[in-house]
């Protein structure tokens, strides 16, 4: 039986450096695909789903900052040892223009 898909849009698979801020912990993380309303982020430290978090994007010379929420996640919820990487589903609450205007000239 195939897994249901809830996602609205298709996701993008391009790698994107990001720093993540979330609960005292400002940290970068990869990642690896993304959409007008959320993306996935590969990080050594991971957080239980509905923490609230800001995300920076960083294309070429544009920077993003994000406003979200992890949906899901993936590794263990406390620091990882060095050679593992988890990772987090992020829902946006309100991507600002210029990001939906930059995910659109992805496509």
């Amino acid at each position: 039986m195939m897994k249901k898909e809830n996602r609205l849009e298709k996701r993008i698979e391009k790698s994107l450096i990001a720093n993540i801020t979330i609960n005292g912990f400002d940290g970068l993380g990869l990642v690896y695909n993304f959409s007008k309303g959320g993306l996935f982020i590969s990080t050594t430290r991971i957080f239980p789903a509905h923490s609230k978090l800001m995300v920076v994007l960083a294309s070429r010379d544009d920077l993003f900052e994000l406003s979200g929420e992890v949906v899901w996640s993936i590794g263990t919820l406390e620091n990882l040892d060095g050679d593992s990487t988890g990772g987090m589903g992020v829902k946006f609450y309100k991507p600002r223009e210029d990001y939906i205007n930059f995910v659109q000239s992805q496509k």
